[in-house]
């Protein structure tokens, strides 16, 4: 039987009246809302959590198809920067694109990309997404570059190369 005035939440005995004829659990709800304010501006993330990590980014997936890393032009002109993408490869939840380190010297250009990771237990999912980066390299001699990317593999450390001509 429901008593006119009341909601069924106070029916049911989770909420009394106050002083004043206020429904507490308006009260409690605020409360709840202001205790969860600081978890969720912290991430979820004690202070004592380990923190989220950078070290060489993915870029030889072990065989995915499609997951081409290194994109250079066949040609290039000397002094003029030549676009190259690089791509490395994780979780979409878990992996952030970091710090990209690019050193031309002569007509070799070594790319060395790294990635951010979160600490470790954290959940992630297990899907596997590209994160490319759109970058520029500059020759300034004619001839047969080199541009070598610089990351992981699976299994260690690894290296992917390509070539392109440099004319005048």
């Amino acid at each position: 039987m429901r008593l006119a005035g009341r909601s069924p939440v106070a029916e049911a005995g989770f909420a009394r009246p106050g002083a004043l004829g206020i429904c507490m659990c308006h009260s409690i709800s605020v409360v709840l809302l202001w205790a969860a304010i600081p978890a969720a501006a912290l991430g979820c993330h004690s202070p004592s959590a380990p923190a989220s990590s950078v070290s060489l980014g993915l870029i030889d997936p072990g065989g995915i198809p499609g997951s081409v890393s290194l994109i250079v032009p066949t040609t290039a002109t000397v002094g003029v920067p030549a676009s190259v993408r690089v791509t490395t490869w994780g979780s979409s939840t878990c992996t952030q694109p970091d710090t990209t380190i690019i050193r031309v010297t002569g007509l070799v250009a070594d790319i060395t990309v790294y990635d951010r990771y979160a600490p470790p237990g954290t959940v992630c999912t297990l899907d596997l997404r590209g994160f490319p980066r759109d970058l520029t390299v500059t020759f300034f001699s004619t001839g047969e570059a080199t541009v070598n990317l610089h990351g992981r593999s699976a299994t260690g450390p690894t290296t992917l190369t390509a070539t392109l001509t440099v004319g005048s």
